[in-house]
Parts: structure tokens; C-alpha cells; sequence
């Protein structure tokens, strides 16, 4: 069994914990043997391998791996309310890296991400998938919603989004896929 335990000292350990009886030698001997076993930096360890394998190194963001998990999860809980993803795509990123390098194309990935996030509503979950692409997992939202979110017209630039960047215009484009809600499905 494992389970964290607080030490005399007030220090957390995560303990791996095994007991099993022994019988002594004699007819009414039995023994119980418990023996524990500190495992708290293996799972630390493995926090933070989970956390580094679901989550975008340059942006922070949830990545990939991570939203495809919190689709399926907010598909299966979505309950009376709608699911919808926005794709978004940066415009000529490819360009960028090319022309300025990894390091700008980076800072203005870095930017772009908080210019989102910036926009994004309660029920709304930006991840990068990765290269120029980013996603919005939107929970308990309607199609309305969706589209409004996925037309915004590139030249009227969003309140706090920064179409400019380093003296140049970035643009974002974006289409849109809603998963009814359950009741909706017949």
C-alpha cells in the first residue's frame, strides 16, 4: 500500500507500506511484520515527468498529449452544456523562424499565447498542439459562441491581442468543431 505520512518533523513522505503475518514456533506465536519504505523523490519524479510530458515547453501551455485527454474527458462530462474546440493557426510562422530564427519565432509564440489567453473566457482552455497551432477547449459553451470566436476578423484587431509584434502584423486564423450537448444527441 502507499500513502503519505507525516513525520515527527512535520516533513511529508509518500511511504510504500507492507505487512504480512508470520507464524513463530510455537501454536499461539504469530507475528505481524511491517516494513515501509520511503519512496517520496520516485514519485516526485514521476510528477514531474507527467507534468513535462503534458505540457508545451515554450509557452507553458497545455500540450498535445494533455488537451487531447482533456477533450475526451470534458466530452464525457459535458453533461446539458455544449464542448467546442477553436483551431487556431499563425499565419507565415514558418517564415518567421525562417527569416528571424527559433529563438523570435519562440517569443513570439510566447506572446501570442498570452495574447489569448488574454481573451478567453470563464469554461475556456487554450493548449498549443504544436509548431503554430494552438487550440481553445471551450466547456458549457453554444455554437453562437464558437462562431463568434472562430470569425473574428483578422484586421479588427481583439481587445489586449497583439496582431503586432516587433514592428509586424501576425495574424491568427481559426475555424471551429462544437460536440452537442448529450441531450441533443438522438
Amino acid at each position: 500500500m502507499e500513502r503519505w505520512i507525516k513525520t515527527r518533523k512535520g516533513q511529508r513522505l509518500f511511504l510504500f507500506r507492507n505487512k504480512f503475518v508470520h507464524s513463530g514456533s510455537g501454536k499461539n506465536e504469530i507475528f505481524l511484520i511491517c516494513s515501509g519504505t520511503d519512496i517520496t523523490e520516485e514519485r516526485r519524479a514521476q510528477e514531474r515527468l507527467r507534468v513535462l510530458a503534458n505540457t508545451d515547453t515554450i509557452t507553458g501551455l497545455p500540450n498535445r498529449n494533455a488537451i487531447h485527454d482533456l477533450i475526451s474527458a470534458a466530452i464525457d462530462t459535458r453533461g446539458e452544456g455544449q464542448v467546442g474546440v477553436v483551431y487556431l493557426d499563425l499565419d507565415n510562422f514558418k517564415k518567421v523562424n525562417d527569416a528571424y530564427g527559433h529563438m523570435f519565432g519562440d517569443q513570439l509564440l510566447q506572446a501570442v499565447a498570452l495574447a489569448i489567453l488574454s481573451c478567453l473566457e470563464e469554461g475556456q482552455l487554450l493548449a498549443r498542439l504544436g509548431g503554430d497551432e494552438f487550440i481553445v477547449l471551450a466547456t458549457n459553451t453554444s455554437q453562437g459562441a464558437l462562431e463568434a470566436m472562430a470569425s473574428a476578423d483578422p484586421d479588427t484587431p481583439a481587445p489586449a491581442l497583439p496582431h503586432w509584434f516587433n514592428r509586424s502584423l501576425y495574424r491568427l486564423f481559426a475555424g471551429y468543431f462544437s460536440r452537442p450537448a448529450a441531450r441533443d444527441r438522438s
